[in-house]
């Protein structure tokens, strides 16, 4: 009979994004359309989402803001086809509370199809 450990594993599978190997020391906004496009290619999130194992995606602690054009390029095509509810499901942030809010916002904004500013 497998460990309680190995059993657990089974059941639940969890692959690991960490923004800080796109940034550059120092930053602690992250803005940019071109560039949330760009990690979001770097990444292959579709590939990621398409396996059904969540997806921590970790947010150094000293970033203080998320721009919206960047989250909306870097997961609002995710946002749009996947709806709230399997986004949430799929991806966990770990982040500050300030990021989170920026990453609330831009859902919000990706599911009511609005403009970027």
């Amino acid at each position: 009979m497998p460990s309680r450990e190995g059993f657990q594993q089974d059941l639940f599978t969890m692959q690991t994004v960490n923004l800080a190997d796109f940034m550059t020391p120092g930053v602690h906004i992250l803005s940019g359309r071109e560039r949330g496009t760009a990690i979001r290619n770097a990444l292959r999130l579709e590939a990621l989402e398409r396996t059904g194992d969540a997806i921590t995606v970790v947010i150094p602690k000293d970033v203080i803001a998320l721009n919206s054009g960047f989250v909306l390029n870097l997961f609002g095509e995710s946002i749009r086809r996947l709806g709230r509810a399997e986004f949430e499901r799929l991806y966990c942030f770990d982040a500050s509370p300030g990021v989170l809010e920026d990453i609330e916002g831009a859902k919000k904004r990706a599911l009511d199809n609005l403009p970027l500013p």
